[in-house]
């Protein structure tokens, strides 16, 4: 879905009457390009504001890393410019700030392992014809947890696998788990593509579930080892940010 908002530059009735409908216009056209609006409501439409505003929000996500806050800052430390001649380099500067706000990337670290993939044992347990949200449980461990290393490296990417590979040059993991990790998410990856252009060939609405009975004896293999080494990365990252302290 969509994750879009408007910043502009000085607060003022006019600037917000054109540019809302600007963002109302864009996102109408986005939802015709086949690009869904978002569930939870990120969009320019009810998220926009002048740039000294902006500033104040990214401040007190970092200040107040409430759930609700660590959900705002992941998505919108994130921004990419795509429109516009603004000079949003004081939002990128408080963004920077990331890197020594150890409570706010404690909190965000122990947001992020919470996302668990399945143990090897309910791997071997489970029947052909179980099911797994590679999203959720493979995915999205990967994605999130490499955001907070991204933070602290201060990686001006927002590309998981250009994240890690910065966490190695700041120091932060061994490149054999950067190369491990990085394998293990295109592996996932890979195998919910082509579960997904496999249901919309056969005329059904694509998602994120995976079959154990869709992948060979060597993928099952594989999806362990990809599954085993998100574990032992959330483990030693649980240690590295002082999960237990938040």
């Amino acid at each position: 879905g969509q994750d879009n908002a408007l910043v502009y530059g000085e607060e003022s009735p006019e600037a917000r009457a054109s540019l809302v409908a600007l963002a109302a216009k864009a996102i109408a056209g986005l939802r015709a390009a086949g690009f869904p609006l978002c569930p939870g409501g990120y969009m320019a439409t009810r998220w926009q504001g002048a740039l000294d505003g902006w500033g104040d929000r990214f401040r007190g996500w970092l200040e107040n890393p409430t759930p609700q806050a660590l959900l705002e800052a992941s998505i919108f430390f994130d921004f990419r410019a795509v429109h516009g001649h603004l000079d949003v380099s004081p939002l990128r500067a408080v963004a920077a700030r990331a890197a020594d706000a150890r409570t706010f990337l404690s909190a965000m670290a122990k947001s992020a392992v919470t996302f668990r993939p399945p143990g090897g044992l309910a791997l071997r347990l489970r029947s052909d014809s179980s099911q797994f949200d590679m999203k959720l449980k493979g995915i999205s461990p990967i994605v999130f947890l490499a955001r907070v290393y991204g933070l602290e490296s201060r990686s001006r990417t927002s590309n998981s696998l250009d994240r890690l590979r910065a966490a190695v040059e700041a120091g932060l993991i061994t490149k054999d788990s950067c190369d491990t990790l990085s394998e293990a998410y295109r592996f996932l990856l890979r195998v919910r593509l082509r579960t997904q252009i496999r249901a919309i060939s056969e005329g059904r609405p694509p998602s994120n579930l995976v079959s154990l009975s869709d992948l060979s004896s060597m993928e099952r293999s594989r999806l362990r080892d990809a599954f085993r080494a998100i574990e032992v990365w959330q483990e030693r990252a649980s240690y590295h940010f002082r999960t237990d302290l938040f």
